[in-house]
């Protein structure tokens, strides 16, 4: 076995180390932003489809999402969607925007693709 010899650093160092957006909290932090009336910011957020599928959802209920900016009437100014909205394949995304509608004062349906609609709902409902 070969000895190392760890000789110390002579300066300090540095880095910055940007990670991908966490799905669970970018749910979660465009849903809170569109609960909120007014304008909300946000970094990082992530880009999958479930992601996409939220912001989707937000959007047909008057929510303005753009880059690091959300624009929402809140939650009492929702828009009443005049379809289902469609989550895709998210379960977080159908499973929290119930509870988001729940208290809405219109009736809102969701629904999903064929794999998000064979799912078990019973405990939701």
């Amino acid at each position: 076995m070969t000895a190392v010899k760890l000789t110390p650093p002579t300066q300090p160092f540095r880095a910055t180390v940007t990670v991908p957006g966490d799905k669970s909290l970018s749910h979660r932090s465009l849903m809170f932003g569109a609960m909120a009336q007014g304008e909300s910011t946000f970094t990082n957020v992530g880009r999958g489809h479930d992601v996409a599928s939220t912001a989707a959802v937000l959007r047909t209920l008057g929510v303005v999402i753009e880059p690091g900016v959300i624009r929402s009437p809140g939650r009492r100014g929702f828009t009443p969607p005049d379809a289902p909205l469609d989550c895709g394949n998210s379960g977080t995304t159908l499973r929290i925007m119930a509870g988001v509608l729940s208290a809405a004062p219109f009736r809102s349906v969701l629904t999903g693709d064929e794999s998000l609609r064979s799912r078990p709902m019973g405990r939701l409902v």
